[in-house]
């Protein structure tokens, strides 16, 4: 079995899809998480992300996300990571 390991998309969608197109033929994907946080693509990378299948463990990025304010006053994320997660939240 060939698994292709993706992690830290954070969001950026031309980035997932060069990899994507770049990827030697694969049996399965193992997402190691941080699909969202900081790009301007959460959605569209979320969407494709699905679409993928394959075992996903969520990131700290896409946890915040569910829950920004919660998330964001009990750990360490940057100030910068703590909006990012507010704004995808907010889309």
């Amino acid at each position: 079995m060939c698994a292709l390991v993706i992690s830290d998309i954070h969001a950026n969608l031309p980035a997932i899809e060069a990899v994507l197109a770049a990827a030697p033929q694969y049996d399965t994907v193992w997402n190691l998480g941080d699909v969202v946080g900081y790009g301007a693509s959460p959605n569209q990378v979320v969407e494709l992300a699905r679409k993928l299948d394959g075992i996903v463990v969520r990131g700290n990025h896409d946890r915040a996300c569910t829950d920004p304010v919660t998330f964001s006053l009990n750990s360490r994320m940057s100030s910068i990571a703590a909006t990012a997660a507010i704004w995808t939240d907010m889309i």
